[in-house]
């Protein structure tokens, strides 16, 4: 984070200052840029896994039909919603996903520029948010968590680190956090792997607990962990008889990327004030 001091250091007016009527206009712009960027990196993981160019993949079209789409048929959220679910050309179903993405980032951009204002850190955490997007929507379609997305956070760590008020802080907290929860993981599951002979987890979650860690430190990151695990816990219940990434996950078994995201992105926003307040009754 820009500020290695916590979450909501900056930015604890939700009004920041403007006149209400401004300020929910300005919120009303970030949500339509979250959806717009919803359906950017909606399109973009989708492409990934379908190992289709983005830049050169030609124009958005229907995954059923194949048909391009026009304009019309690419406002966020409102052209499912217009549309009923369905393409306009071959009338087939339209996944949900869509505008769930949708309004999933815009609902990201809303809870950072809440917490923190109009800031630099709004901005990194609005960027984040649309990274963190396409890890989910990878991991849960193919089980996998792209490393060109993990080097992107990783990059947008370091693009944002000159802002920071005290960059040497900073740079050890972040280095700080990226090894703090990746490192004994890794080796955890080396030793199951080798010793063991188990399956303990996926490679790329430990790398995406590791970039994760330079927006976090260390001791966010350890509350990120436990956060995680629990989410987890609660996806796996909820979609017990789902299976995941074309069935090569087994029913009930989800994907930990979208659990580590989420709990990420709490924390990021809260949980500064919730380790204060732990720290404070003792």
């Amino acid at each position: 984070m820009l500020y290695a001091k916590g979450c909501l250091s900056k930015g604890e007016s939700a009004m920041w200052g403007f006149t209400a009527a401004f300020s929910a206009y300005l919120l009303f712009l970030t949500a339509l840029l979250g959806l717009a960027a919803g359906s950017f990196i909606n399109c973009a993981a989708w492409r990934l896994v379908h190992h289709e160019p983005f830049f050169r993949g030609g124009r958005s079209h229907c995954v059923a039909c194949g048909h391009a789409l026009s304009p019309l048929d690419l406002i966020p959220l409102l052209s499912w919603i217009c549309l009923r679910g369905r393409c306009r050309y071959c009338g087939k179903p339209v996944s949900a996903r869509y505008p769930l993405a949708e309004a999933a980032t815009a609902v990201l951009f809303l809870s950072a520029a809440l917490c923190f204002g109009p800031t630099l850190e709004t901005v990194q955490l609005m960027l984040l948010a649309v990274l963190l997007m396409g890890v989910c929507l990878t991991d849960l379609e193919s089980c996998v968590i792209y490393d060109r997305f993990l080097l992107l956070i990783a990059a947008l760590w370091a693009a944002f680190l000159p802002f920071s008020p005290s960059v040497q802080e900073t740079l050890v907290s972040g280095i700080a956090g990226a090894f703090s929860v990746s490192l004994p993981l890794l080796l955890l599951t080396l030793f199951g792997e080798h010793v063991l002979h188990r399956e303990m987890m996926g490679g790329g979650d430990i790398k995406l607990f590791c970039v994760l860690g330079l927006f976090l430190g260390w001791k966010l990151s350890l509350m990120t962990l436990i956060f995680a695990c629990f989410t987890g816990i609660l996806f796996g219940l909820v979609f017990r008889n789902k299976t995941f990434g074309g069935g090569e996950e087994p029913a009930g078994a989800f994907p930990f990327g979208p659990a580590v995201c989420l709990a990420a992105w709490v924390v990021l926003l809260f949980g500064r004030p919730l380790l204060d307040w732990y720290f404070s009754l003792f």
